[in-house]
């Protein structure tokens, strides 16, 4: 299932790239991975942006969309346990703000997660259950047409480094063992 994607003011909108990120506080890590596109303002470099609810077709299917998953950063448990992701979900960030106005924008994201986890089953039927949060958000990002990962730089110019898709489910389940993206 690959969607197509309109031009955005005078720039083209490209296929999405997944940009991971991850977030730890308190006894907690969070990791979110959403998808964003590269745009070339007429005056200016490129950047990386948000998908929002004027960019992508009518359904505003990519706006808000986010592969999430937790993990703890202490527990009563063997180590090993520690920084082993769980409860991952594909959703929308802003999936309680509902209202009058924006039922197209729902019943689209709606009809889009239903494609999501349909193709999730045939994939569980072809290769068998999905058993990590790496594979997970791996599969979920191919499902939607996403054609790479980036990650921030801790650099202050704003910049991203790109993740090769061959080498995404390592480097994933590293840097969460790490604690750093």
């Amino acid at each position: 299932m690959k969607y197509n994607f309109e031009t955005y003011g005078e720039s083209k909108v490209n296929e999405p790239l997944m940009l991971v990120e991850l977030y730890e506080s308190g006894e907690f890590g969070h990791v979110y991975i959403r998808p964003v596109y590269k745009r070339f303002p007429p005056a200016g470099e490129e950047r990386y942006e948000f998908y929002n609810d004027y960019v992508c077709n009518k359904e505003y299917i990519l706006g808000s969309f986010e592969i999430t998953c937790q993990y703890n950063l202490r527990s009563s448990q063997p180590s090993d346990k520690i920084r082993v992701p769980y409860a991952w979900e594909t959703s929308y960030g802003d999936r309680r703000n509902l209202s009058i106005r924006n039922i197209e924008a729902a019943e689209g994201r709606t009809k889009f997660l239903k494609k999501i986890e349909k193709a999730l089953a045939k994939y569980a039927d072809e290769n068998g259950s999905i058993t990590s949060f790496e594979e997970y958000a791996f599969v979920v990002s191919k499902i939607i047409g996403a054609k790479g990962f980036i990650t921030p730089t801790i650099r202050i110019d704003r910049s991203f480094r790109v993740i090769e898709n061959r080498d995404f489910k390592t480097w994933l389940k590293s840097r969460i063992k790490e604690g750093r993206i």
